[in-house]
């Protein structure tokens, strides 16, 4: 799975635009929010702003704070950059030191 396969839908509409979001679950129970547009972390260059996820059996989901990401989102990314931490974030969680 990469940039490529993740599907936007609007989840807000301001005067400036519309943020769009893309949840990713992954089968280890953690996932990405990927989020673009007015108010999120991010540049014209750098388009987008990611928060890694874990979810609960009934599909909800917390935003966690592995080491990696410095206690916050993962501001101002490119496509690919947004593909690297789906690999990351999508591995085992002992191999990436994330807990489910």
């Amino acid at each position: 799975m990469s940039f490529n396969d993740l599907v936007f839908n609007c989840v807000k509409t301001t005067p400036s635009g519309d943020v769009l979001q893309a949840i990713v679950h992954f089968s280890n129970g953690l996932g990405l929010s990927i989020m673009t547009g007015p108010g999120t972390l991010t540049t014209s260059g750098r388009p987008y702003e990611a928060a890694v996820i874990s979810f609960a059996a009934d599909g909800s989901y917390k935003i966690i704070y592995p080491d990696f990401t410095h206690n916050d989102v993962l501001p101002f990314l490119t496509a690919d950059k947004v593909s690297e931490y789906m690999i990351i974030v999508g591995a085992d969680p002992h191999i990436t030191g994330l807990e489910a």
